[in-house]
């Protein structure tokens, strides 16, 4: 699709996952603030790592392992990921993870 400029509707990038909301022009101005707001309570250092990661466009995905572990090294993170994950642990397709107390 990007080699050869090929446009798509929106509704199609939606099921494709490559945009996570379709939002009526005039509702878009509104929208991105509140995007934005919703930034601001995000992990400063967390959100500098995914900028670092957009930036190498995929291409190295040692850094990519680099810039995730910094994150989970991160104040309570990996407590958090734990906890997020025995909520979810349902919905993973084959899951092969035990549940764990978050505490560990």
């Amino acid at each position: 699709m990007l080699y050869r400029g090929n446009l798509i509707e929106a509704s199609q990038a939606l099921e494709w996952g490559l945009v996570d909301e379709i939002v009526p022009y005039p509702e878009l101005l509104a929208k991105a603030q509140e995007w934005a707001s919703d930034l601001t309570v995000k992990s400063a250092f967390a959100l500098q790592q995914v900028k670092k990661s957009l930036a190498s466009r995929g291409e190295d995905f040692a850094l990519e392992q680099k810039l995730f572990a910094n994150c989970y090294r991160q104040k309570g993170i990996k407590q958090r990921v734990l906890a997020w994950l025995g909520q979810h642990l349902d919905e993973l397709p084959d899951s092969r993870l035990e549940r764990k107390n978050p505490e560990e």
